[in-house]
């Protein structure tokens, strides 16, 4: 088998797996909130907790280059935001493959997912006033 069918396969494959994916599912639509609302927060914490930390130093380069006006710097953020973002969308999508389905009514308390949110807003709040203030 040639170099060419072994590609073709192995995009067969992914596409098929793709396909039969459910996208309504938890993992891929919430990420670390969906983990969290059903108690996985170590998972959640192991997975999501170093891309939240770089999404977060990003957004305080971007204020920073902003502030100093360099140019490259604030470019280099923005491309930061968008690499953690698509980093999170296919970190998501590799849950949605791996989680088994978990049954309607089963679930947690709300607090660890707004405990997350929270702490993302004001971690990305606390790095732009600072990055706007050096």
């Amino acid at each position: 088998m040639n170099i060419t069918n072994q590609v073709y396969h192995r995009m067969v494959g992914a596409g098929r797996k793709i396909l039969e994916t459910d996208f309504s599912n938890g993992p891929m639509l919430l990420g670390p909130l969906w983990l969290l609302w059903h108690g996985e927060w170590r998972l959640a914490l192991r997975s999501y907790l170093p891309l939240t930390a770089l999404y977060v130093a990003a957004h305080g380069l971007v204020s920073y280059g902003a502030a100093g006006n360099n140019a490259f710097l604030f470019r280099m953020g923005t491309v930061g935001i968008g690499l953690c973002v698509l980093a999170a969308a296919i970190l998501n999508f590799r849950w949605c493959l791996r989680w088994p389905k978990i049954r309607h009514g089963k679930g947690g308390h709300w607090g660890l997912p707004l405990l997350w949110l929270g702490c993302l807003y004001l971690a990305v709040d606390l790095v732009m006033r600072l990055g706007m203030i050096l």
